[in-house]
């Protein structure tokens, strides 16, 4: 059997040559009867020795020592003695591991979510350059309570250090197959972590965090037993005259009532805490409110007393009211309050450290986060860490909700500059009124929401205000004082809105203690709290936010210009700057109050130029906190960043975002009427060219006529004009009323065509659009207003004409002004283009060429329906008079390659598999055209039935039967007829994807206008779908047998 260790060894450089004071009566059993067993001596260190021992000559002893002191006395008292890795689990699998401790580097951690499991690197005290791994689990509780503090020691130093008692714990010697563990399953432990020191010295002073659950209840128990007490550390500034016997508190009588500790305010009746360590010859103080609040006062040295009431770390097994001493009496040191401690009375409240207990305020009971309890109703008020804007959801309900991430003085953790917020709760609220969600949030508001609903999500705690609840909210803005409310909020409806004066001083002190924790003024944490603006709406010096599109990133300055646009305009921006937006044309932008421009440049500064790189062209982002201003050509720029700046102030939205959602709808309107006019003006350049080849070709002849025009004989006149039907028909029109009349110039300048009309609306957009360099592929609409009105009428000599002096003794000279006697009809074929006199007509050609082979039957649209063959193969001649989609944007669709299905038209993502990023989508097109055949049999009964009746019959009765059957064209079929569109670039809106089909809409669906044969042959497909129940006929483009018959066509 091993022999027990009655004591600690003390080295002489630890004062073990103090005199040994007789050893203290055990607490429980100088009131109950006597104990099993006599405690062993405690030997207690004299203080002179220790006081007058400087650190200097602390080191120098040391290094004599066997093996170098990595824990100071004190953490010895409460974690045990440093051993190897052997020896700990040894002691462990003896019961005596409150006796020993364990030390070592983190070298990784897998945070789960029952267990918390790290792995440390050991060191052997007595040989450090020989290293041990061990695997250490936590579970439960524990588990949130050691990852939370360790990782962020981690973060701040890595590797952090890690001094691991074997209280509590369960170990397991090293296999062939894992390393050596630990396992603690009682949620009892003690441990010190700390960061890496900033030297090589080990015991240099750092600042850690001390975790330590002992056996005892949260619920505090009477002092009459002998359980031990929770002690919290506060350590005092450093002062290396300290004295050591500080912790030792003087003894009282058993018959004096002792006070009963109070928890202190952050622990709120937890037994867990988080405290720096204690520094070389200093012991723990007692837990007390007194004591809790004296670590900005120097430590008073006690006077030293024979006794010490005795505080045991109990075992796993241990009970409170046992009388069996501790396996470690001389480690143990008082955790009783002492006298001056407990009659001191509690320090004044800081003003700026807010309380972190359940308080009552404005008739409303708040709840700090820390005591947030699963399926609770509550009322929190917190800082905001994040906050997220108010989106729509795309599906459900569609309720408006927002994300508001937020915390309180309860979720601070660590101390000296490991302080830090370790914790936060998210809070979702919903609603289907705008008015009901909180707006413009930043970082430093204070949000306070009542009656919310406390649910666990991914392990953790969160408030969700849910769209039917009676929940209500109101903010703070540390920096203009505004405070905003929801209707159903208490005070909400005085002007402005009110809060209760108990939570308005609550405000200010949250804001006071945020601004503190972050190290900065209250005032620039919360500085980009601005309104967001479209550009339109942006003036000089006023600081706002805005959602824009990113047009170019320029890095090669010292300060990178970044050039956005929302796509509004405004009157100081540089109009020069519109090259950016890279709209291929020349046209100006037709909106009445455009200004001088639509793009708005801004200089990034410090922290922001560092990210300019990282800006893509297209990116739809956030800014905050611009500042606009005037250069010196009197426009405006912006400037963004700072050297106070806390943190980036651009953000890409997510597709979903409710800003970028209306960004990419003014994009499209703006894209739409800039392409209207576009065509228009191109439409007008076309035919001013005309006009001018026109007249050019009118030059020879109207010199050739010159001198007969001079001529007095009128018989000279009448030879030299043999007559020709162009000659007859060629006229001066500087000598002539032609010159005076618009609509008479515009009939003879298309005259080599073929064409007459009215052209008055044409010139004049000629006059105020430039030039293009694109020839056109159709006719402009002048052309084809003209077209339209000579196949209503023939074309007739406007009313202004005089015929030429050599033609008044021609055979027609007698006839009418209007006469049509001396113009020649052309012979027009069915398929022919109507064209001058003496010019070959060419024949019209459909848009679309069918291949399909000659074994596939034409077919009448009629007959397809009630056909026998189906699914089967046919052609089939009819017009086309619609297309579904009708916007040619909306035939670029997403496809999920993971779900095989289409993306609906109003999401950016596949929303049943949760891709935000798009990573599984494909793009394809689609969409339908629909058919049209006149039934000729249908007809044929029409007349045959009126001719056996004897009557004329009704226009009704006459009305043609039109047959109408949908196609669908999808993926390859559809790429086949679209050869020069990407389905991809469709979807994303590229601008030269919508114009070529454009294009090809209006030829498809108005092929007269465009000298095309407007019945189609097609290759078609029939197949049965079964939709609401039955089974349907449906019809698609047969294979890739569809194409264009000139891929010109798409030009």
């Amino acid at each position: 059997m091993p022999r027990k260790r009655k004591g600690p060894k003390r080295e002489a450089s630890e004062g073990g040559d103090a005199p040994q004071q007789p050893p203290p009566p055990p607490a429980h059993s100088a009131v109950t009867g006597t104990s099993t067993e006599a405690s062993a001596p405690v030997m207690i260190r004299n203080s002179s020795a220790d006081s007058t021992t400087t650190p200097l000559a602390a080191t120098a002893t040391a290094t004599t020592n066997k093996r170098m002191r990595l824990l100071a006395e004190a953490e010895e008292d409460r974690l045990g003695k440093l051993v190897g890795l052997e020896r700990w689990i040894e002691s462990v699998g003896h019961g005596r591991g409150a006796a020993v401790c364990i030390g070592g580097h983190l070298l990784q951690t897998n945070d789960s979510t029952e267990a918390f499991i790290v792995e440390l690197s050991c060191v052997q005290p007595n040989d450090p350059s020989y290293h041990s791994n061990l695997s250490v689990t936590f579970n439960g509780e524990l588990a949130r309570k050691v990852s939370e503090p360790l990782l962020l020691i981690h973060r701040l130093g890595p590797p952090a250090i890690v001094y691991l008692s074997g209280f509590a714990a369960e170990a397991y010697p090293a296999s062939s197959a894992s390393l050596p563990r630990a396992i603690f399953n009682q949620e009892k432990a003690v441990l010190k972590m700390s960061p890496q020191p900033p030297s090589t010295d080990p015991t240099a002073p750092t600042s850690a965090i001390w975790i330590e659950q002992l056996a005892t209840p949260p619920a505090f128990a009477p002092t009459t037993t002998a359980t031990a007490q929770l002690a919290r550390t506060v350590s005092a500034p450093a002062a290396h005259h300290a004295v050591a016997s500080t912790s030792a508190a003087p003894s009282r009588p058993a018959a004096v009532p002792q006070p009963q500790p109070e928890p202190s305010p952050p622990s709120q009746l937890s037994d867990w805490f988080s405290t720096p360590a204690p520094t070389d010859r200093q012991a723990a103080e007692p837990n007390s409110i007194a004591s809790a609040s004296s670590s900005s006062l120097p430590a008073h040295p006690q006077p030293i007393e024979s006794f010490t009431n005795n505080a045991v770390k109990s075992e796993p097994h241990a009970v409170s009211s046992s009388s069996t001493p501790s396996p470690r009496p001389g480690r143990a040191v008082s955790r009783q309050p002492s006298a001056a401690a407990a009659s001191a009375p509690p320090p004044p409240q800081r003003r700026n450290a807010p309380n972190v207990k359940p308080r009552r305020m404005g008739n409303c009971l708040y709840t700090p986060m820390s005591m947030l309890r699963d399926g609770e109703r509550a009322s929190i008020i917190g800082v905001v860490i994040a906050a997220g804007d108010p989106r729509r959801s795309s599906s459900g309900t569609r309720d408006l909700s927002i994300k508001i991430t937020i915390a309180d003085a309860s979720c601070l953790s660590g101390t000296g500059y490991a302080k830090e917020l370790a914790r936060s709760i998210t809070v979702m609220l919903f609603a289907q009124q705008t008015e009901r969600i909180p707006q413009n949030l930043a970082p430093g508001h204070i949000v306070a929401v009542r009656s919310v609903q406390i649910q666990m999500f991914s392990n953790k705690p969160q408030a969700v205000g849910k769209s039917a609840a009676n929940w209500s909210w109101a903010t703070y803005d540390p920096v203009s004082g505004d405070v905003r409310a929801s209707s159903n909020f208490p005070l909400a409806s005085h002007t402005p809105p009110e809060c209760s004066a108990d939570e308005m001083d609550h405000f200010r002190d949250m804001a006071n203690w945020f601004s503190e924790l972050q190290g900065v003024d209250a005032n620039i944490a919360t500085r980009s709290s601005r309104p967001t603006l479209k550009l339109q709406e942006v003036g000089e010096n006023i600081f706002f936010d805005t959602v824009v599109e990113v047009l170019k990133v320029y890095t090669h300055t010292l300060a990178p210009d970044l050039y956005v646009t929302d796509y509004t305009n405004h009157t100081l921006f540089y109009r020069g700057n519109d090259k950016y937006l890279r709209l291929e044309s020349d046209i100006p932008y037709p909106d009445e109050t455009d200004g001088w421009g639509h793009v708005f440049q801004i200089s990034l500064w410090d922290s922001h130029a560092t990210i300019a790189e990282g800006l893509q062209t297209g990116d739809i982002i956030r800014i905050q906190n611009v500042r606009p201003k005037l250069n010196p050509r009197g426009l405006l720029t912006g400037g963004l960043g700072s050297s106070t700046d806390n943190g980036i102030k651009i953000r890409t939205l997510k597709p979903t975002d409710e800003a970028r959602i209306d960004l990419e709808k003014r994009r499209a309107r703006f894209m739409e009427t800039l392409m209207a006019a576009e065509e228009d003006a191109f439409a007008d350049r076309v035919e001013r060219e005309h006009e001018r080849a026109s007249q050019q070709a009118q030059g020879p002849n109207h010199q050739a006529h010159q001198p007969e025009q001079g001529s007095d004989t009128v018989q000279d006149a009448t030879a030299a004009a043999p007559s020709s039907v162009a000659e007859a028909n060629s006229v001066d029109t500087r000598t002539t009323p032609v010159a005076s009349d618009p609509v008479a110039a515009a009939q003879m300048s298309t005259s080599t065509t073929g064409f007459s009309g009215p052209s008055v609306r044409a010139r004049t957009l000629v006059e105020a659009s430039p030039v293009s360099s694109t020839q056109p592929p159709f006719p402009t609409p002048a052309q084809r207003q003209l077209r339209a009105a000579q196949e209503a009428s023939p074309s007739k000599t406007g009313p202004g004409l005089s015929a030429p002096l050599g033609t008044s003794s021609h055979a027609n000279s007698n006839s009418a002004r209007d006469g049509l006697s001396f113009v020649e009809t052309p012979d027009l074929k069915p398929n022919g283009l109507m064209g001058p006199p003496g010019v070959a007509v060419e024949e019209r050609r459909p848009l679309i060429k069918c291949n399909a082979p000659a074994s596939i039957p034409l077919t009448a649209l009629a007959d397809l329906p009630t056909t026998s063959l189906c699914p089967g193969m046919f052609k089939v001649k009819a017009c086309i008079i619609s297309t579904n989609p009708a916007k040619v944007e909306q035939w670029g669709r997403a496809e999920c390659k993971a779900c095989k299905r289409l993306v609906p038209l109003d999401q950016r993502f596949c929303i049943k598999c949760g891709d935000e990023e798009g990573e599984s989508l494909s793009y394809c097109f689609r969409f339908a055209i629909m058919l049209e055949e006149v039934d000729a049999e249908f007809v044929a009964r029409k007349q045959q039935h009126r001719i056996l009746s004897g009557g004329v019959g009704s226009a009704s009765e006459t009305t043609l039967k039109k047959t109408t059957i949908p196609l669908l064209f999808h993926g390859r079929m559809a790429e086949v007829l679209l050869p020069c569109v990407d389905a991809k670039a469709l979807y994303n809106g590229e601008r030269s994807s919508i114009k070529t089909l454009k294009r090809f809409h209006n030829r498809l669906l108005h092929p007269n206008e465009y000298g095309k044969d407007p019945e189609q042959v097609l290759a078609v497909y029939s197949y049965p779908s079964q939709e609401s129940g039955r089974t349907v006929r449906r019809f698609a483009a047969l294979k890739e047998l569809n194409c264009l018959y000139n891929p010109l066509d798409l030009l």
